[in-house]
């Protein structure tokens, strides 16, 4: 081995060390019954009513996190269930070199359950001041036994994870910097409003290198695709640089569907050929002023669709 690569590992056995004593300290956080948490019917515990409630909250152990400490770590023993009762909390896989990729973010109410066995899978870290709930692995599952409806309730919560995470494949591969962050925004608009949070400014928990870990892009493409939005109305950034409004929610979904605006009652937009619009479809950007690809015309009157061309970010 290398002298560097020496000096690597011990700078970051000890680093490793430190995540791991961190995550034994808590914030001042308040412990809620169960019965009037605010997330209590989008939580994993919305299966049971108020009789059978008491069988999970007496192996509940409440938890409060502050920003950038750990909940867990990749390769961890996978020995507990846990619950977002506020906050967020980032998943994320590393490298040996450093370089990680954040594969998921939990909010309030989403449930984070380890695998049958072995170790975690990854790690967990919190985005901001969180609490959360913690089950231990075992109890949790005696109790799943016992109620069927829990038990339909988390393999429905392993369904959503999985039709998130093809979701969020399709996002990697297939869309470019402005639509994977209009996605980005519109998925974390739409789980804010499920669990009741304000959407009008819209708490982003992640910073900008977070976000681009998250979606596969430089922080420089990040900042350009985000002052790309303010220019075009989309957004606007009030003082606190954690919170963004939506100026124009419906073209900035348009953006995220890939640069379709689908009407209502018409069938999916099949590919649109030069001076021929799709069916269904409008313009995402008429007064945009920029060549088309589709045929290179500038006109406002265009008739094509104009998806957003990756040069641009």
């Amino acid at each position: 081995m290398a002298d560097g690569d020496g000096a690597a590992l011990a700078t970051a056995r000890p680093a490793r060390e430190r995540r791991r004593r961190t995550a034994a300290q808590g914030c001042m956080g308040s412990r809620t019954a169960c019965a009037g948490c605010r997330v209590r019917r989008v939580a994993v515990c919305a299966a049971l009513d108020d009789a059978e409630l008491p069988d999970l909250e007496s192996i509940m152990v409440h938890r409060c996190r502050v920003q950038g400490h750990m909940l867990m770590l990749e390769g961890d023993p996978a020995d507990h269930v846990f619950s977002i009762v506020s906050g967020g909390v980032k998943l994320y896989k590393s490298l040996p070199d450093g370089r990680q990729q954040i594969v998921a973010c939990l909010l309030p109410g989403d449930c984070l359950t380890p695998p049958d066995s072995g170790g975690y899978v990854f790690s967990a870290e919190a985005l901001t001041e969180t609490e959360f709930c913690e089950f231990p692995r075992g109890a949790f599952d005696r109790v799943v036994r016992k109620y069927e409806k829990l038990k339909r309730h988390m393999q429905r919560i392993a369904c959503d994870e999985l039709a998130a995470a093809h979701e969020h494949m399709l996002v990697l591969g297939r869309k470019n910097a402005l639509e994977r962050l209009c996605s980005f925004l519109v998925d974390l608009r739409a789980r804010t409003a499920q669990w009741g949070g304000p959407t009008d400014p819209l708490h982003v928990p992640l910073q900008r290198t977070e976000i681009a870990d998250y979606l596969g892009l430089s922080m420089e493409t990040v900042s350009r695709a985000f002052s790309r939005m303010r220019a075009l109305g989309l957004i606007r950034i009030p003082a606190r640089p954690e919170e963004i409004c939506i100026v124009d929610l419906p073209r900035v979904e348009a953006i995220a569907n890939g640069g379709v605006r689908r009407e209502p009652g018409t069938a999916r937009p099949r590919a649109v050929t030069d001076g021929e619009a799709a069916p269904g479809t409008v313009p995402v950007f008429p007064d945009a002023g920029i060549a088309r690809p589709c045929c290179g015309s500038a006109a406002d009157t265009h008739p094509c669709v104009w998806r957003p061309a990756a040069p641009f970010f």
